[in-house]
Formats: C-alpha cells, structure tokens, sequence
C-alpha cells in the first residue's frame, strides 16, 4: 500500500516536472548587469568617456545609475514574484499532503482527499499563471530600462555613433545576484 502511494506521489512530481520547463528555464540564473548590458555596463565603467561625449559625463553618470536601479528593481520583483510561487506551492502540497495523512479509511475521508489535491493542482495552476506573468514584466521591464538607456545616450551630443547593447534573449533567467 505504502509502495502504491510512493509511486503516485514520485509520478506526480514527475509530471509536475515535465509540466513546468519554461517555468525551469527561467529560473534565476547568473546575468549579472553586465552581462545582460555588456556594452552599457562597459560604458558605465569607464573611467574616461569616449571622447564623443566629453562633457557629458554627468549626465552619462545619472543614465547608468538610472539604468542599474531600474535593472536592481526588475530583479527583486522577479525573485519576490518566484520566492512567492514557489511558497504558494508548497502550502498547496502541505494542505492536500494534510488532508490525505493518514490514508483516509472512508469514502468522505477519500472524497475529501481527492478534493484537497484537486484544490492544490487548481492552487498550483494559478500560481503558475502568476509568475509567467510576472517573469513577462521581468523580461518587459529589462528590456524598456535598456531602450531608455540607449535613446538617452543616443540624444547627448556626440552619443549618436556609440553602439547599442542589443535585447537578451526572451529565456533571460532573473539574476540571483
């Protein structure tokens, strides 16, 4: 009996794990600022600005910082919003694992195991939901930091002909550092 259950409850978590690989692929990761801004972060950096923007290193310098809060702001809500799916997760399981324990001997006993998991699965879907969404704005909002970057160095005098950082690919994980 006890064989059975560890089969179902190893089988679950098998298919749980085959139903999330884009959760899993976007799992923090180590894209540190510089290397999801190479460029920008070299700019950044610099002790001497290219000689293009001499005289603009005061407003170089409030550009990268406005860049690095905005990239340190998309990280932390990016792994609040993870932190938070992977502990609604885990209340779920802990709930269904609650109502099942010890194997019911009843039929409403049973009923209302078969309900909690269902409720879990349902708990877990949404939350799923949850986080793609909000790994979306992680990606939207890395991306749009990069853009404003860009287009505010693009518009100093003598900015126009520094290359740009292109986007990072759409799989970017959310940095753990």
């Amino acid at each position: 009996m006890i064989n059975r259950l560890t089969r179902r409850a190893g089988l679950a978590s098998a298919l749980l794990l085959l139903a999330l690989p884009g959760i899993a692929s976007a799992a923090p990761g180590s894209r540190s600022f510089a290397t999801t801004y190479p460029v920008a972060s070299k700019l950044c950096s610099e002790a001497t600005l290219p000689k293009s923007l001499a005289g603009e290193q005061a407003q170089v310098a409030a550009d990268c910082t406005t860049l690095q809060n905005s990239y340190n702001a998309a990280v932390t809500t990016g792994q609040g919003a993870e932190a938070s799916f992977a502990a609604a997760v885990m209340a779920a399981r802990s709930a269904a694992q609650a109502a099942c324990t010890p194997k019911p001997t009843t039929a409403a006993g049973r009923a209302a195991c078969r309900a909690a998991r269902k409720q879990a699965s349902h708990e877990v879907t949404a939350q799923r939901t949850g986080l793609k969404l909000a790994l979306k704005q992680f990606h939207l909002s890395i991306e749009q930091a990069r853009v404003t970057f860009w287009t505010a160095i693009h518009g100093l005098r003598g900015g126009a002909g520094i290359p740009a950082d292109g986007p990072p690919p759409s799989n970017t994980p959310i940095p753990s550092s």
